[in-house]
């Protein structure tokens, strides 16, 4: 016969028992289980990386995913001029082996290997392979070249262009690299800033068009030393030479000003990010527009009264700032005036509306 004060006592222990059990496993969980992280799939073609040599340094270069000639899509690997696909060397790669196969012939390749027998414009099939060649990864990929463009490499300082394309008017320290044609080292060095630039181009497009300023003043294929230099992409314009042919037709007719401008191939952080147009700022400059800087005058005249608490403002007119010295005696030489819309003329503290056109 079960002693009474025993079969008590049991029944006061298992109702502890159970009660501290979640307990303690509530503290497991909050302990470890905020600390759990699902496995992340690693994307192994991001993390394949390719060398490129040039008369004068090494870049590196990545690969990119298109759907352009393959509705099943293919990774492209897109070199620049001076470049060479049989001199590329595998710069980082996530796998032990890469082989590349065009249907004859299987080539493999571990890291830090220089890749040869291969060619631009074949698409290969190729296989990411683990320590024991087991298959890691596969898709379809090829080697394009470009043809004499200059080239600039610019690397963000956060390695990504999430924070530039957040917002226009975000700016990111960089570095830059340019080489010619040929390959020889034209520039190198950090940037003060490199900004997003654009209007409507800038919120519709996902090709954006960037603003960079240099450490010093530069002069870049003869178009004069500034600091200031534009990158348009021109991404309205499906045959690329719309701009570029105004600006050469305004500067073979002498008009003052008018800004110069090249093609050049555009890689951020390692990424192909298409063909762009180098072209000078518009803005008053010995080497850009050779005018007088009133402004900059009237600014030293008017001290702490040249700001916004002296603004006025006739809706549907114009807007400005009233200046208690406006005695800058020589107003002619010629004036910037630039044609703006929306958010962007609101900005502006100086402005006026024409009649006709808005």
């Amino acid at each position: 016969m079960i002693n009474s004060g025993f079969a008590k006592y049991s029944r006061w222990i298992f109702l502890i028992v159970f009660a501290v059990i979640p307990f303690f496993a509530a503290i497991c969980f909050f302990q470890y289980g905020e600390n759990y992280e699902e496995p992340v799939e690693i994307d192994y073609f991001e993390d394949l990386v390719f060398s490129v040599g040039g008369k004068s340094g090494a870049e590196d270069i990545g690969c990119g995913w298109s759907e352009y000639e393959d509705t099943e899509g293919l990774y492209y690997v897109f070199l620049p001029s001076y470049a060479d696909v049989k001199d590329l060397r595998i710069a980082n790669s996530s796998s032990e082996y890469v082989e590349f196969s065009n249907g004859e012939k299987n080539y493999r390749f571990a890291e830090r290997d220089t890749i040869q027998r291969l060619e631009t414009d074949i698409i290969y099939d190729v296989l990411l392979l683990g320590e024991e060649g087991n298959e890691l990864a596969s898709t379809k990929m090829k080697f394009i070249c470009s043809e004499s463009l200059p080239t600039i490499y610019i690397d963000t300082e956060s390695g990504s262009l999430d924070y530039l394309q957040a917002d226009k008017d975000n700016k990111e320290l960089g570095y830059m690299t340019m080489y010619s044609v040929e390959g020889d080292l034209l520039y190198s060095n950090e940037l003060k800033f490199v900004s997003g630039r654009g209007n409507h181009t800038w919120n519709e497009f996902d090709k954006n068009s960037y603003s960079i300023k240099l450490k010093d003043d530069e002069d870049f294929f003869g178009m004069g030393a500034d600091d200031n230099w534009i990158l348009l992409s021109n991404v309205m314009d499906d045959s690329y030479i719309r701009n570029k042919i105004t600006y050469d037709m305004a500067v073979e007719a002498g008009m003052i000003g008018s800004p110069q401008s090249c093609f050049v191939d555009l890689y951020f952080n390692g990424n192909y990010y298409g063909m762009y147009q180098l072209s000078e700022k518009v803005e008053i400059d010995d080497e850009r527009v050779p005018i007088k800087d009133m402004e900059e005058e009237k600014k030293m005249l008017n001290g702490e009264n040249y700001n916004a608490n002296h603004r006025f403002e006739s809706e549907g007119e114009k807007k400005g700032v009233f200046l208690p010295n406006d005695c800058v005696e020589d107003i002619t030489g010629g004036y910037l005036i630039e044609r703006d819309y929306g958010e962007k003329y609101e900005s502006e503290i100086c402005g006026f509306i024409t009649p006709i056109s808005g």
